[in-house]
């Protein structure tokens, strides 16, 4: 028979067997409560879902409707400016709210009918063969067509209306919705859509941004040289604060702030002798400057390899003090002078300039959301403002008479210098005889011609500015060898 084993052996195997008992005890436990919990998670989600199941069904039986005019947008007050009164459609009343005459915004609505911008609503009529409703158009079923019908989507010549108006009248997005009898988000929506077209489709129309035929070079020119004698101008340079309430933290909005106090985005434009702008560049914070904008901008990259090409032989762009690019082809005027010679330059170099001031307040004039800003994103705004500068150009070159005889032949491909347009409003008389009241100018044929340009390689502007500076100074003082007349008296108190 084998010994029985010790009593501390026996209080071993019990101790281990204890504990072994335990830790199945401790992992069953565990195992208990994952499964309870996840049990708990499948029956809080099982809650979640059947409380959100209520609700929907509660928002579906009860969905909020806000009666904003009778008869939808069809009623709204943006609807009656654009149907007109018992006499028909009327011109001022486009003019006051759609900031165009009323065959410039058919035009307009003509060049969206063909793009992404157009309404859902079919624009032919629906035919019925054999019983059975068909499109002319053949793309969609008929009973789609006959669906959009029976919603009464607003048409393309509609929304064309609302975003013109919102963008002529500016101010509160809710406001100029409610007079477009929609809610903001589809207003929004529209904006985006018409801006995202403009910048597509009307760019490569009003603002291409490419170089000048020889004829409009020739006469761009020309009608800067008519204002006081200076030369070889071909474009005009200068930023314009556009005001602009920042949707973001403090440390970010802090950049929008310009050196005026207010929030703003800038925008630096380059403008020609008509009003138009050849090329704008908005999107940076009002803290930027002038020289921050044009370090990063297409066209003085282009101007820098090819400046012929752009600005035609022995071109220049006047540019205020704000904006230079040392001494490349910036023309700009002297720092604080004493000499009256340097003081008619600069005198005569602002007037000539004067011309992208102008550009700006009929722009800003206009499309009043560049005074009275859209409480939009930036992003938005941004698109808003180049959509607006194309829109400038287009109401300059076609809706001053609502001659589209260029436009058809620019639609058909062919590079067409706007001939009409140019002669037709080219000036005919400087500041200085329009102030006096003569009926002829005796200054714009030497003032359009100029000195003839002997040298073949680019000058620097700063030896331009010297000759320039010199040959005013001379025919201020009545000793032009062009043989201008004396400019008089009144020119030589302004210079001194």
């Amino acid at each position: 028979m084998t010994a029985a084993p010790p009593k501390w052996v026996k209080i071993l195997m019990l101790a281990a067997a204890v504990y072994h008992s335990r830790c199945r005890q401790r992992s069953i436990q565990a195992e208990l409560g994952i499964v309870k919990e996840r049990m708990d998670k499948r029956k809080r989600n099982a809650t979640c879902i059947m409380i959100n199941l209520a609700c929907m069904e509660e928002e579906k039986k009860a969905r909020r409707v806000v009666p904003r005019c009778l008869g939808k947008w069809r009623g709204s007050t943006v609807s009656g400016y654009l149907r007109g009164g018992a006499a028909g459609r009327d011109e001022i009343t486009y003019r006051e709210n759609f900031r165009m005459s009323i065959g410039a915004f058919d035009r307009l609505v003509q060049l969206m009918e063909g793009t992404s911008f157009r309404a859902q609503l079919p624009s032919e009529p629906i035919t019925v063969v054999r019983g059975k409703a068909r499109s002319r158009r053949g793309k969609n079923p008929a009973s789609l067509d006959l669906a959009n019908l029976s919603l009464d989507h607003p048409t393309t010549r509609y929304k064309v209306a609302a975003c013109l108006y919102t963008m002529g009248q500016g101010g509160s997005m809710k406001s100029n919705a409610d007079a477009c009898g929609i809610g903001k988000p589809t207003l929004q929506k529209w904006l985006t859509a018409f801006a995202k077209v403009a910048s597509k489709d009307l760019r490569p129309l009003f603002m291409p941004g490419k170089p000048w035929a020889a004829e409009e070079l020739k006469a761009v020119r020309g009608n800067f040289a008519s204002r006081r004698g200076v030369g070889g101008v071909a474009m005009a340079c200068d930023g314009s604060h556009v005001p602009f309430r920042p949707r973001c933290k403090k440390e970010h909005a802090k950049e929008y702030r310009n050196y005026k106090g207010w929030t703003s985005i800038l925008a630096v434009a380059f403008v020609d002798s008509y009003y138009r702008f050849f090329d704008i560049d908005v999107g940076f914070p009002g803290k930027a400057g002038d020289n921050t904008v044009l370090k990063y901008n297409w066209l003085m990259a282009a101007i820098k390899e090819d400046p012929d090409k752009w600005l035609g032989k022995h071109g220049f762009i006047l540019g205020d003090s704000g904006a230079s690019d040392a001494d490349g082809f910036f023309l700009n005027p002297y720092h604080a002078p004493t000499a009256p010679e340097r003081c008619w330059f600069n005198f005569c170099h602002s007037s000539t300039r004067f011309f992208v001031e102008e550009t700006f307040g009929r722009w800003k004039n206009k499309w009043r959301m560049l005074l009275n800003p859209l409480n939009v994103d930036h992003k938005l705004a941004s698109q808003l403002i180049y959509a607006s500068a194309i829109l400038h150009n287009y109401c300059t070159m076609y809706g001053r008479e609502n001659d589209f005889t260029h436009f058809e032949q620019e639609r058909r491909g062919s590079c067409v210098c706007y001939a009409k347009f140019l002669e037709k409003y080219a000036a005919h008389m400087c500041p200085t005889c329009k102030r006096r009241g003569v009926q002829h100018c005796v200054h714009q044929a030497s003032y359009r011609n100029g000195n003839a340009q002997t040298a073949n390689a680019r000058r620097a502007p700063s030896a331009i500015r010297e000759e320039l500076c010199t040959e005013l100074w001379q025919r201020v003082k009545g000793n032009d060898p062009m043989g201008n007349a004396h400019l008089g008296d009144a020119d030589v108190e302004v210079a001194n």
